[in-house]
C-alpha cells in the first residue's frame, strides 16, 4: 500500500493529518477482507454445498 509507504517517510516530529473518505477506507477493507469472488466465507467454503455461509 502506497499511502505507508508516504506515512513511514515523515520525521516523527512531523505533524501529520489524513483524510480518507468513505469510498477509500471501503475499498481498501474489501480488498484485504473479501478475498473470494468478492466473498469473505465465515462458516465452511465454495465447496461445502449447502452449509457454508458468507459476507
Amino acid at each position: 500500500m502506497r499511502i505507508w509507504a508516504l506515512l513511514l517517510a515523515i520525521p516523527a516530529w512531523a505533524q501529520v493529518e489524513v483524510h480518507l473518505s468513505y469510498g477509500i477506507l471501503r475499498d481498501i477493507v474489501a480488498s484485504q477482507v473479501f478475498t473470494e469472488e468478492g466473498r469473505k466465507y465465515v462458516k465452511g467454503n465454495k465447496r461445502d454445498r449447502c452449509t457454508f455461509a458468507y459476507l
